[in-house]
């Protein structure tokens, strides 16, 4: 089943994480080809660079909260990071906190106990180079972290959005999140913490 909000004809196999080879293309008819794979830490250079890179392209800082090293480092341990490189370079990650307890976990900020947090799957940071948007990597992400999630035994995901990244918060939705609540989190800008269920209650199932 795909989750709302992801193209259907994109030419991978997501049941499997192992390393593997896409082409998307873009508006204009562009092709990239591009290896797709579960990083690691040697990957951490080159994660922490296209950070870098991604948030000196923007006009509007605020908008992105930096992810830490700390932060890159325990997720390569500790999570699910996957990248997508070309030519042998990462040119996108997407990075989702597991199923565990940790201030990482948003299910924390909304008061969540420790059974529902380990149910809850935190939909992170995704970092695209600026020459490689617009191939549908967003999309592509989003549906790997659905499965990902799922195989986990996840049944909700978490994830923020700032109020005024209009075209995030557009993408979100599109892709079934809800928004829960407004916070002021990280460095003391305002969020929207969103929600999208992963798995239908069964009288959601029964109705439709």
């Amino acid at each position: 089943m795909w989750p709302r909000g992801c193209a259907k004809d994109l030419r991978y196999n997501i049941m499997s994480t192992n390393e593997r080879v896409t082409e998307l293309k873009n508006r204009h008819g562009q092709s990239c080809e591009l290896l797709l794979r579960r990083c690691n830490a040697g990957d951490f250079p080159a994660l922490a660079d296209v950070q870098e890179k991604v948030i000196a392209s923007l006009e509007d800082g605020h908008i992105f909260a930096r992810t830490s090293v700390e932060e890159i480092e325990e997720s390569l341990r500790e999570d699910f990071c996957f990248g997508a490189f070309s030519g042998g370079r990462l040119s996108a990650v997407t990075i989702m906190v597991v199923n565990r307890v940790t201030p990482r976990n948003l299910g924390v900020h909304l008061g969540y106990g420790e059974e529902r947090l380990r149910r809850c799957a935190t939909y992170d940071s995704t970092f695209v180079l600026p020459e490689f948007r617009g191939y549908g990597l967003q999309r592509m992400f989003c549906k790997i972290r659905d499965e990902e999630a799922l195989r986990l035994g996840c049944d909700e995901a978490l994830a923020t959005v700032s109020p005024d990244n209009s075209v995030s918060l557009g993408n979100m939705r599109a892709n079934g999140f809800e928004i829960l609540t407004e916070k002021v989190m990280y460095t003391g800008v305002r969020r929207y913490i969103v929600c999208k269920k992963l798995i239908q209650q069964p009288e959601e199932r029964s109705r439709g």
